[in-house]
């Protein structure tokens, strides 16, 4: 019974850790080859998928909106045309966005507690941070949300602050 009980062990967590992989490849929109930073399925009957995800190398990185079948939205990062994060020193919500022509996209990635779930807020750019009709996802977002990469810009709490919680910055 001693040598049985190891061996089920074993197999359990082979087991487990493919059901995780499987499942974490359904919920993104990442290639195979590329590293997910952040990503979650949107609530709603259309079942919209939010990806932001780094090349192998980390110096692209990538935001797909939409479906497995369909990518609605992709907009690529680099040194030269880089993607903003932010780190609210408060609530410790990790905010990743970008100005696209008129709109500002931001994910919000709360801290990894039970029940927290991340959210897509998609606003004027130019405007201050607004929480009153964020999209919610289904669950929070686990993937690598603190990558260094050439094509990320961190900006400081105090500046997001005392600009008035304009982000992404322009």
């Amino acid at each position: 019974m001693n040598m049985f009980m190891p061996a089920f062990v074993i197999a359990s967590l082979v087991i487990v850790s493919g059901s995780v992989v499987a499942k974490n490849n359904d919920e993104n929109l990442c290639e195979p080859s590329e590293i997910e930073i952040a990503s979650c399925q949107l609530e709603g009957r259309y079942k919209k998928i939010i990806s932001i995800c780094a090349s192998e190398q980390k110096e692209l990185v990538s935001y797909y909106f939409g479906t497995k079948n369909k990518i609605e939205l992709s907009v690529e990062f680099s040194s030269g045309s880089k993607i903003y994060r932010w780190q609210d020193a408060d609530t410790y919500v990790t905010f990743i966005g970008f100005n696209r022509n008129e709109y500002s996209y931001v994910f919000g990635i709360p801290q990894e507690t039970l029940g927290a779930k991340a959210f897509l807020l998609v606003k004027k750019s130019k405007a201050p941070l607004d929480f009153n009709s964020p999209r919610l996802c289904t669950s929070n977002s686990f993937g690598e949300k603190n990558l260094q990469s050439v094509a990320i810009d961190d900006v400081d709490d105090k500046t997001v602050r005392s600009e008035g919680f304009l982000f992404p910055p322009d």
